[in-house]
């Protein structure tokens, strides 16, 4: 049964941001806003954990449906990539290679059957004579001095691979691409109107509390009942408006077709939003630690859309938050790997807004906390590898 949908094989040397770009557009083209991707793609820095790295990627190879070869001269070159395409064309058809150009000329020559080989060509020496008919192939050398993601060449490119991978054609696919824009666009309309109304609700059942709460003494029995209907129902709609907004910050997060202002202040009212429902959740640990993890979403998202200082304080009210939760109860091992793992997306945060002291400053945080749990807890594998990997990141 396969996992992946797609195998991106490339040059890590040449290609590296291409394959990254190209992994973001096939998993988020014609993607449903209900789902994290339409298409799983497999990238080794993207997907491959601290284990050995051939047996990953043989596995990872024999569980996919087809093998996106990226080409170019260093890649015709590389013994990995010979490899991968060795591994794949002893179980499987050649008809499920797809082949991007990234860099070299290549050419299919209809008497031969075969493409041309010349000293141009960027495909590895073992696809030699391999193809029955010309396979599936897009040109993205013209990309290399600019933002892939930024081209409309690329898009297109890109859609055709998905096409292929999907098995429509690249007018169906880019058609449920505009609608599911369309639907996107609506559902962030009515996200932003109910995420209001929510905090009206919000705000006017906590007034009703406070005001049962000053009633007379002969009355206290109904109103510690009416208190803690209050606090259900304030907490009800906290953990749906907190649920509501970790959706729309991921599903904002990996798109680039709404408007830019309009993207960021749905993420500003989200944000006050969150720190409404932080406040009521003083004594509710899971909804805490749900803040923390949308607050990260939202930091992803406003940085993906141009907010590198809102993503900043959106990174870092999620440190705040988890460290609080780590106040409450400090021998929780689960807490303590969220306030690192916070850390850990506020050094990403001040990475991509191009702060590496500030971004290390945080590393070395997280990694302090990774190993203090890791010597606290022995036997626990997974803490050992969180701590491993922490370290890595240090260099």
């Amino acid at each position: 049964m396969a996992i992946y949908d797609a195998f991106i094989s490339y040059s890590h040397a040449r290609d590296k941001p291409i394959a990254a770009a190209l992994q973001s557009l096939l998993e988020t083209i014609g993607k449903p806003w209900y789902r994290r991707r339409s298409l799983t793609i497999f990238r080794d820095d993207a997907c491959l954990a601290a284990t050995p790295l051939w047996p990953a990627i043989e596995n990872a190879l024999t569980h996919s449906r087809y093998l996106l070869l990226l080409a170019s001269p260093q890649a015709a070159e590389s013994a990995w990539v010979a490899r991968e395409i060795d591994q794949w064309l002893r179980t499987k058809n050649v008809d499920t290679i797809l082949i991007a150009v990234t860099s070299g000329r290549l050419e299919w020559d209809d008497t031969r059957g075969d493409f041309v080989w010349d000293e141009f060509t960027p495909l590895p020496p073992n696809l030699k004579g391999r193809f029955a008919s010309e396979p599936k192939w897009v040109e993205l050398n013209t990309l290399r001095r600019r933002s892939p993601r930024l081209s409309r060449r690329f898009n297109d490119m890109g859609a055709t691979l998905a096409a292929a991978i999907h098995g429509v054609t690249k007018d169906t696919l880019l058609a449920k691409e505009v609608w599911q824009q369309r639907r996107a666009l609506m559902l962030a309309s009515t996200v932003a109107a109910i995420m209001m109304v929510l905090g009206v609700t919000t705000a006017w059942y906590w007034r009703d509390a406070v005001q049962a709460h000053d009633l007379a003494l002969a009355q206290q029995h109904e109103i510690v009942q009416q208190t803690q209907q209050a606090e259900r129902t304030l907490m009800a709609a906290a953990r749906a408006a907190n649920a509501m907004i970790v959706g729309m910050a991921r599903d904002l997060a990996s798109r680039t077709d709404l408007p830019k202002d309009f993207v960021q202040n749905l993420l500003y009212r989200a944000q006050f939003l969150q720190d409404q429902i932080a406040e009521t959740a003083a004594y509710a640990p899971d909804l805490m630690r749900s803040n923390v993890l949308a607050l990260a979403d939202i930091a992803t998202a406003l940085l993906r859309h141009g907010d590198p200082d809102g993503a900043i304080i959106a990174a870092k009210r999620a440190v705040t938050l988890a460290a609080r939760l780590v106040e409450m109860l400090p021998q929780d091992i689960d807490r303590q790997r969220l306030l690192a793992e916070s850390h850990e997306r506020l050094a990403e945060t001040f990475n991509a807004t191009g702060n590496p002291k500030e971004a290390r400053d945080a590393l070395v945080i997280a990694a302090q906390l990774r190993e203090k749990l890791a010597k606290a807890n022995p036997g626990r594998q997974d803490l050992q590898d969180e701590y491993a990997a922490a370290q890595k990141r240090l260099g």
